[in-house]
Protein backbone atom coordinates (compact mmCIF):
# COMPACT_ATOMS: atom_id res chain seq x y z
CA UNK A 1 0.00 0.00 0.00
CA UNK A 2 2.83 2.64 0.98
CA UNK A 3 4.36 1.46 -2.66
CA UNK A 4 1.29 2.19 -4.28
CA UNK A 5 1.10 5.62 -2.37
CA UNK A 6 4.55 6.78 -3.35
CA UNK A 7 3.39 5.89 -7.40
CA UNK A 8 0.43 7.99 -6.85
CA UNK A 9 2.70 10.93 -5.51
CA UNK A 10 5.02 10.50 -8.91
CA UNK A 11 2.24 10.91 -10.80
CA UNK A 12 1.28 14.65 -12.82
CA UNK A 13 -1.57 16.60 -11.70
CA UNK A 14 -3.63 15.57 -14.41
CA UNK A 15 -2.83 11.53 -14.45
CA UNK A 16 -3.87 11.88 -10.48
CA UNK A 17 -6.88 13.56 -11.39
CA UNK A 18 -7.75 11.14 -14.42
CA UNK A 19 -6.98 8.60 -12.03
CA UNK A 20 -9.09 9.84 -9.32
CA UNK A 21 -12.22 10.46 -11.81
CA UNK A 22 -11.92 6.68 -13.11
CA UNK A 23 -12.08 5.34 -10.04
CA UNK A 24 -14.71 6.71 -9.37
CA UNK A 25 -16.42 5.97 -12.45
CA UNK A 26 -15.83 2.60 -12.12
CA UNK A 27 -17.09 2.40 -8.20
CA UNK A 28 -20.39 4.38 -10.01
CA UNK A 29 -20.57 1.57 -12.65
CA UNK A 30 -20.09 -1.51 -9.86
CA UNK A 31 -22.99 0.22 -7.97
CA UNK A 32 -25.06 0.54 -11.34
CA UNK A 33 -24.75 -3.03 -11.79
CA UNK A 34 -25.38 -3.88 -8.47
CA UNK A 35 -28.68 -2.21 -6.94
CA UNK A 36 -30.33 -1.34 -10.37
CA UNK A 37 -29.27 -4.28 -12.65
CA UNK A 38 -27.38 -1.56 -15.32
CA UNK A 39 -24.39 -2.74 -17.60
CA UNK A 40 -22.21 -0.69 -18.93
CA UNK A 41 -18.57 -1.52 -20.97
CA UNK A 42 -15.49 -0.74 -19.86
CA UNK A 43 -15.08 1.81 -23.15
CA UNK A 44 -18.48 3.88 -21.84
CA UNK A 45 -16.99 3.79 -18.27
CA UNK A 46 -13.64 5.30 -19.04
CA UNK A 47 -15.23 7.83 -21.75
CA UNK A 48 -17.53 8.98 -18.95
CA UNK A 49 -14.57 9.58 -16.31
CA UNK A 50 -12.19 11.59 -19.20
CA UNK A 51 -15.47 13.27 -20.03
CA UNK A 52 -16.59 14.29 -16.27
CA UNK A 53 -13.25 15.39 -15.93
CA UNK A 54 -12.65 17.65 -18.82
CA UNK A 55 -16.04 19.53 -17.64
CA UNK A 56 -14.67 19.87 -14.38
CA UNK A 57 -11.72 21.36 -15.43
CA UNK A 58 -13.49 23.66 -17.93
CA UNK A 59 -15.02 25.23 -14.93
CA UNK A 60 -12.78 25.18 -12.62
CA UNK A 61 -9.46 26.20 -13.82
CA UNK A 62 -8.98 29.32 -14.59
CA UNK A 63 -5.92 30.60 -16.73
CA UNK A 64 -3.93 34.33 -15.63
CA UNK A 65 -5.07 34.06 -11.80
CA UNK A 66 -7.77 36.52 -12.17
CA UNK A 67 -11.75 36.20 -12.64
CA UNK A 68 -13.41 34.43 -15.65
CA UNK A 69 -14.56 37.40 -17.66
CA UNK A 70 -18.26 37.40 -17.87
CA UNK A 71 -19.49 36.56 -21.46
CA UNK A 72 -22.98 35.38 -23.13
CA UNK A 73 -22.75 32.48 -24.94
CA UNK A 74 -25.40 30.80 -26.58
CA UNK A 75 -26.95 27.77 -24.92
CA UNK A 76 -29.70 24.87 -25.85
CA UNK A 77 -33.15 25.74 -25.38
CA UNK A 78 -36.07 23.57 -25.15
CA UNK A 79 -38.39 23.20 -28.38
CA UNK A 80 -41.55 24.45 -28.61
CA UNK A 81 -44.61 22.76 -27.31
CA UNK A 82 -45.72 20.08 -29.55
CA UNK A 83 -42.42 19.88 -30.98
CA UNK A 84 -39.54 17.39 -31.38
CA UNK A 85 -35.86 18.47 -31.09
CA UNK A 86 -33.38 17.10 -32.82
CA UNK A 87 -29.39 17.78 -32.12
CA UNK A 88 -26.71 15.93 -34.12
CA UNK A 89 -23.11 15.89 -34.32
CA UNK A 90 -20.40 14.30 -35.38
CA UNK A 91 -16.82 13.77 -34.43
CA UNK A 92 -13.47 12.81 -36.25
CA UNK A 93 -9.80 11.66 -35.26
CA UNK A 94 -7.82 14.57 -35.59
CA UNK A 95 -4.27 12.89 -36.24
CA UNK A 96 -6.12 10.72 -38.90
CA UNK A 97 -8.82 12.78 -40.64
CA UNK A 98 -11.74 9.68 -39.95
CA UNK A 99 -14.77 11.23 -40.03
CA UNK A 100 -15.15 14.83 -40.55
CA UNK A 101 -18.07 16.47 -42.61
CA UNK A 102 -19.16 12.78 -43.94
CA UNK A 103 -19.43 11.80 -40.43
CA UNK A 104 -21.72 14.84 -39.57
CA UNK A 105 -23.87 13.98 -43.08
CA UNK A 106 -24.46 10.76 -41.79
CA UNK A 107 -25.52 11.95 -38.03
CA UNK A 108 -28.17 13.83 -40.12
CA UNK A 109 -29.32 11.24 -41.87
CA UNK A 110 -29.62 8.80 -39.12
CA UNK A 111 -31.55 11.87 -37.91
CA UNK A 112 -34.25 11.90 -40.52
CA UNK A 113 -34.44 7.91 -40.68
CA UNK A 114 -35.56 8.22 -36.70
CA UNK A 115 -37.90 10.81 -37.72
CA UNK A 116 -39.52 8.69 -40.20
CA UNK A 117 -39.74 5.54 -38.34
CA UNK A 118 -40.93 7.42 -35.48
CA UNK A 119 -43.66 9.22 -37.35
CA UNK A 120 -43.01 12.88 -35.69
CA UNK A 121 -44.77 15.76 -37.58
CA UNK A 122 -43.35 17.99 -36.01
CA UNK A 123 -39.82 18.61 -35.71
CA UNK A 124 -36.64 20.38 -36.32
CA UNK A 125 -32.95 19.22 -36.28
CA UNK A 126 -30.02 21.37 -34.87
CA UNK A 127 -26.77 21.00 -36.03
CA UNK A 128 -23.56 23.08 -35.17
CA UNK A 129 -22.24 22.40 -38.88
CA UNK A 130 -23.10 25.25 -41.63
CA UNK A 131 -22.00 23.21 -44.24
CA UNK A 132 -25.06 20.47 -43.54
CA UNK A 133 -27.34 22.74 -42.60
CA UNK A 134 -26.83 24.60 -45.87
CA UNK A 135 -26.95 21.59 -48.15
CA UNK A 136 -30.17 20.18 -46.72
CA UNK A 137 -31.70 23.52 -46.85
CA UNK A 138 -30.78 24.55 -50.30
CA UNK A 139 -32.66 23.09 -53.31
CA UNK A 140 -29.70 22.94 -55.46
CA UNK A 141 -27.64 19.48 -56.34
CA UNK A 142 -24.74 19.11 -53.55
CA UNK A 143 -22.03 17.86 -55.61
CA UNK A 144 -19.74 17.42 -52.93
CA UNK A 145 -18.24 14.28 -51.19
CA UNK A 146 -21.46 14.22 -49.25
CA UNK A 147 -23.77 14.82 -52.24
CA UNK A 148 -25.18 11.18 -52.35
CA UNK A 149 -25.59 11.41 -48.52
CA UNK A 150 -27.49 14.86 -48.87
CA UNK A 151 -29.60 13.51 -51.58
CA UNK A 152 -30.83 10.43 -49.47
CA UNK A 153 -31.50 12.53 -46.70
CA UNK A 154 -33.71 15.21 -48.40
CA UNK A 155 -35.54 12.42 -49.89
CA UNK A 156 -36.34 11.38 -45.88
CA UNK A 157 -37.58 14.70 -44.86
CA UNK A 158 -39.82 14.96 -47.95
CA UNK A 159 -41.96 12.17 -46.19
CA UNK A 160 -42.42 14.32 -43.17
CA UNK A 161 -44.15 17.62 -42.41
CA UNK A 162 -43.44 20.53 -39.92
CA UNK A 163 -39.43 19.67 -40.52
CA UNK A 164 -36.59 22.51 -40.12
CA UNK A 165 -33.26 22.55 -40.03
CA UNK A 166 -31.35 25.16 -38.06
CA UNK A 167 -27.70 26.03 -37.32
CA UNK A 168 -26.65 26.56 -34.16
CA UNK A 169 -23.34 27.49 -32.14
CA UNK A 170 -21.46 24.19 -30.92
CA UNK A 171 -22.38 25.49 -27.48
CA UNK A 172 -25.35 24.87 -27.91
CA UNK A 173 -24.92 21.42 -28.84
CA UNK A 174 -22.77 20.30 -26.21
CA UNK A 175 -24.45 17.04 -25.57
CA UNK A 176 -24.85 15.83 -28.84
CA UNK A 177 -21.07 16.72 -29.27
CA UNK A 178 -19.98 14.36 -26.18
CA UNK A 179 -22.13 11.68 -27.67
CA UNK A 180 -20.44 12.26 -31.02
CA UNK A 181 -17.27 11.86 -29.17
CA UNK A 182 -18.00 8.71 -27.28
CA UNK A 183 -19.14 6.77 -30.78
CA UNK A 184 -15.57 8.27 -32.11
CA UNK A 185 -13.76 6.35 -29.11
CA UNK A 186 -15.94 2.91 -28.59
CA UNK A 187 -16.86 2.41 -32.90
CA UNK A 188 -20.40 0.84 -32.02
CA UNK A 189 -24.01 1.59 -32.01
CA UNK A 190 -25.69 2.43 -28.90
CA UNK A 191 -29.20 3.52 -27.94
CA UNK A 192 -30.81 5.43 -24.95
CA UNK A 193 -34.44 5.40 -24.32
CA UNK A 194 -36.35 7.26 -21.44
CA UNK A 195 -33.42 6.86 -18.98
CA UNK A 196 -30.28 9.02 -20.32
CA UNK A 197 -26.76 7.50 -19.86
CA UNK A 198 -25.12 8.81 -16.60
CA UNK A 199 -21.82 10.82 -18.14
CA UNK A 200 -24.20 13.42 -19.83
CA UNK A 201 -26.34 14.18 -16.71
CA UNK A 202 -24.33 16.80 -15.98
CA UNK A 203 -24.79 18.73 -19.15
CA UNK A 204 -28.33 17.84 -19.17
CA UNK A 205 -28.49 19.68 -15.74
CA UNK A 206 -26.57 22.46 -17.26
CA UNK A 207 -28.82 22.62 -20.35
CA UNK A 208 -32.44 22.65 -18.12
CA UNK A 209 -30.91 25.57 -15.97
Amino acid sequence: MIGFCTVLNTLPVADFNLFLYTGWAIWHARNENVWNSQKSSPDVVSFGAVARLSAFSSVHVRKGGGPKPTTIVPKWTKPQPDCVKINVDGSWIANTSAGGIGVEAMAARECAVMAVERGFSNYVIKSDSLHIVTALRTTTTDRSEIGLIVKDTKSLLVLLTGEVTTHIRRTANMVADRLARLGRNIGADLTWFEEPPDFIIDMLFEDCN
